[in-house]
């Protein structure tokens, strides 16, 4: 009799060894898993924010530039899309290899307030409020579609 419950003892120590695994398993899949996915876009966002703000400053010298030869400038204050070798300047002097979707240029002031900047499934736009750059990243994912 003592060693049948013994053997009884030892398969409810199984069971519950096997269910604090499980638990564990859980726990680390619910847990840590989307942590670690979540940190891997931010660190993308973050690296696709440095892009566009190397883009801002690549399209501020251009205009600079194009300023200083009395060529034709930008409209200021209107958003506008880039020619696509104006753009294709911009983004080889940033070393980028996203595209510029609008721009809007202050001729007064000579510089980008407005920038719509698209990477990798990311949009980071570009705003001066108040004299204060504002900066936003989105990033687009697939709700709905056809694989």
């Amino acid at each position: 009799m003592v060693t049948k419950r013994r053997f009884k003892n030892h398969k409810f120590i199984e069971y519950t060894e096997w269910i604090l695994l499980l638990v564990l398993l859980s726990v680390l899949f619910l847990g840590v898993i989307p942590r670690v996915k979540t940190s891997f876009q931010r660190q993308k966002a973050r690296e696709i924010l440095r892009n566009a703000k190397d883009v801002r400053v690549s399209a501020q010298i251009y205009f600079y530039d194009t300023y200083a030869k009395g060529e034709e400038v930008p409209v200021a204050g209107k958003r506008q899309v880039l020619a696509g070798d104006v753009e294709k300047d911009i983004l080889k002097t940033a070393r980028s290899h996203g595209r510029i979707d609008t721009i809007a240029y202050d001729r007064r002031d000579v510089k980008v307030t407005d920038l719509v900047y698209i990477e990798d499934g990311y949009i980071v736009s570009y705003k001066e409020v108040k004299g204060k750059p504002v900066w936003n990243v989105y990033r687009l994912s697939r709700m709905i579609g056809d694989s």
